[in-house]
């Protein structure tokens, strides 16, 4: 009996060891890659078996707040195994956002863009900025065990006959599909449909012109129909109308390298042109505008430092949320001109009329330069497809407008 008691102990030790070996590995991994984001990694208490295993629950989230769930074995002979952790009627769904991610929420995450604005401008100002942060999806390459919720390049699955085509220029792009169910539970207050897919189009230019730049963007309400978002709902189709297999390229075009995407909730906030960021900085009394720019000092040090705390990592991928811009002038500006010219009226530049227009579009994607998809639009630019409030309640994917920057 005491040499089983004394097995026990030295496997309970062991598997503790391990845990505590785990912990520390996960926290030197994100000091390494983040070592401002804060890590969460807990753990169970120790379970004995009636065959004599011991176990142990493990949750541990990494710098994107990617989430595992698994579970450590102490076999007999004290062999330690990870296994998957046995799934309950809460695990149910896809994917899980960490509900403290939420904007205005007491995460850590909120809590560092907290300091780092107020660092740069007084207490008013900062609680006014911090009030626009938005919650978003940034879409990032998964990993072996990720839940796959998107798809950058490849080939879609589309209904026969159905591949969008730009008239007098040819056949768009498949650069983006999203799970539309995946969606609409992570962004239950943005009216996502939910189910079908998402598929996301554009003529790029480049298998026609060898440049990865077409034209097509919001500074040519022309170019319009050289961007396209299609939603594809097999309740609306029968079988042999919606494949379930990935359609060919129509002829002449490559496909991009497809690229499994998986879902990390995001806070966002608005560009330093934003309407509502200028608001701010008129409203703020803080420093003595720069001549060039029109705004404060404090303004363009906030962004700054955003910049710097965003690095220049993995491509920004996103659903929801602001779009990041890379020019001065915001995604939101540019497609609320082109819409204005599509309608024929005249498109100042600013007042606010526009400026009213401009707080009415939503990002629906932002779809990043990407080394791995072989996608590089212009001089490292982003893709963004907005859309309007009303609209996206339609379901009226065809008023979705396009722009892209690039630096």
């Amino acid at each position: 009996m005491t040499d089983r008691y004394e097995d026990l102990m030295t496997r309970l030790e062991a598997l503790g060891d391990e845990c505590y070996r785990r912990m520390q590995a996960a926290r030197d991994r994100i000091y390494q890659t983040a070592p401002l984001v804060s890590m969460s990694w807990r753990s169970s208490g120790v379970v004995l078996s009636p065959d004599g295993r011991l176990s142990v629950e493990v949750e541990e989230f990494g710098e994107h707040h990617r989430r595992r769930h698994y579970c450590l074995w102490s076999e007999l002979d004290g062999t330690i195994r990870e296994m998957p952790a046995p799934v309950d009627g809460e695990e149910q769904v896809v994917f899980s956002p960490d509900p403290r991610l939420g904007a205005g929420g007491k995460d850590p995450g909120l809590g560092e863009l907290s300091k780092l604005v107020r660092r740069s401008m007084g207490q008013a100002a900062a609680d006014a900025w911090l009030s626009l942060l938005s919650p978003g999806i940034r879409l990032v390459h998964a990993e072996p065990g990720d839940p796959v919720i998107a798809q950058l390049g490849g080939l879609p699955a589309l209904p026969i006959n159905s591949w969008p085509v730009w008239p007098g220029n040819g056949p768009l792009s498949h650069v983006l599909s999203v799970d539309c169910a995946s969606l609409a539970m992570l962004m239950p207050g943005w009216n996502m449909p939910d189910s079908g897919r998402l598929a996301f189009f554009y003529f790029d230019g480049g298998h026609y012109t060898g440049y990865h730049g077409s034209g097509v963007g919001g500074w040519d309400h022309a170019t319009q129909a050289g961007a396209q978002v299609l939603w594809l709902h097999p309740e609306d189709s029968t079988p042999e109308h919606l494949t379930h297999v990935a359609t060919p390229a129509p002829p002449g075009l490559t496909a991009y390298p497809a690229v499994a995407l998986t879902a990390v909730p995001a806070l966002t906030w608005p560009g330093v042109e934003d309407p509502e960021s200028e608001r701010i900085w008129t409203a703020s009394g803080l420093g003595t505008p720069d001549p060039e720019t029109g705004r404060p000092p404090e303004a363009d040090a906030l962004y700054e430092a955003l910049d710097v705390r965003l690095g220049a990592g993995d491509p920004s991928h996103r659903v929801g949320g602001y779009p990041e811009p890379i020019q001065a002038r915001t995604a939101e500006w540019e497609v609320e001109q082109a819409e204005l010219a599509l309608r024929g009226a005249s498109a100042p530049s600013a007042g606010p009329a526009v400026d009213e227009g401009v707080r009415g579009w939503r990002l629906l994607a932002q779809i990043d330069s990407d080394r791995t998809a072989k996608m590089m639009w212009g001089d490292v630019g982003k893709l963004y497809f907005m859309i309007r409030p009303d609209d996206l309640r339609a379901r009226r994917f065809d008023q979705v407008r396009f722009a892209w920057q690039c630096t």
